[in-house]
């Protein structure tokens, strides 16, 4: 006789338990009860940001819930599961459950979780950043920062050649390709470009007034959203796909003020 007994069977959830309406309390699905009041409110953000977003939200790494954001179709829409229908997400957010909800609530930042690899974004990233709106109430106080590059005439700012001005020149282009950008990103984006540490000359990159725009200098409306600061090699670095952004955001290459989702 076989003394030895088989091991006992591990049971296994039935096939899209986790995915349905009975399916475990996550305080996730407060932050789309709020996603969906506030669609509610705006019926026109459909029309501006004409995206669908995916989130596969997850509990100790396992899957546990899956939210669409509809911003494409009609007034837009908030519900559990897969987007419907023939449409595929335009963006895809994979994220723990607490994690999710404590950047709701703004006990963690956004760009500090993309960046620790906390928030996972697989598609357009720039069209994280319209979520902002959704996700936290527009701050309306925000404490202004002295211009520390008043300092710097801007005359010999823009005579200095930089490796980078290449880039803004192909920016430049693409915003002329795509008019309907900056009423998607609704961003202003500032880059303090530096050589040898010193600050060396600033563009903008304005996707939030008219068809867009870059241009040198600081911003010509308002003040930026979201600042880059970084030595003009970096830049070039980043840009040639010689360096991860990520890794030079890490390693204190890149400094980034503001929100970058």
């Amino acid at each position: 006789h076989s003394v030895s007994q088989p091991p006992p069977a591990t049971p296994q959830p039935p096939l899209g338990s986790s995915l349905e309406q009975s399916g475990p309390e996550l305080k996730t699905d407060l932050v789309f009860a709020g996603m969906e009041a506030r669609v509610e409110d705006m019926p026109e953000l459909a029309a501006k940001v004409k995206a669908i977003y995916e989130y596969n939200i997850l509990v100790k790494g396992k899957p546990a819930a899956v939210w669409t954001l509809d911003l494409k179709n009609g007034k837009g829409a908030v519900y559990r599961g897969h987007p419907k229908g023939s449409d595929k997400a335009n963006c895809i957010v994979t994220i723990e459950d607490d994690d999710m909800f404590n950047m709701a609530v703004g006990q963690l930042d956004p760009q500090r979780a993309f960046m620790t690899g906390k928030l996972k974004v697989k598609g357009n990233l720039l069209l994280m950043q319209r979520l902002r709106e959704l996700l936290k109430p527009p701050k309306d106080s925000a404490p202004s920062k002295p211009e520390s590059a008043a300092a710097v005439p801007s005359a010999a700012m823009s005579s200095v050649h930089l490796k980078s001005d290449a880039i803004f020149e192909s920016l430049e282009k693409k915003i002329a390709n795509n008019p309907d950008l900056a009423s998607t990103v609704l961003t202003v984006f500032q880059w303090d470009i530096k050589k040898d540490g010193q600050l060396a000359k600033q563009y903008t990159l304005d996707l939030k007034n008219g068809k867009g725009a870059v241009y040198q200098g600081t911003p010509k409306q308002g003040k930026p959203d979201c600042t880059f600061i970084m030595e003009d090699e970096v830049l070039h670095n980043i840009f040639s796909g010689k360096l991860d952004a990520q890794r030079a955001f890490m390693t204190g290459k890149m400094k980034i003020t503001g929100n970058v989702l």
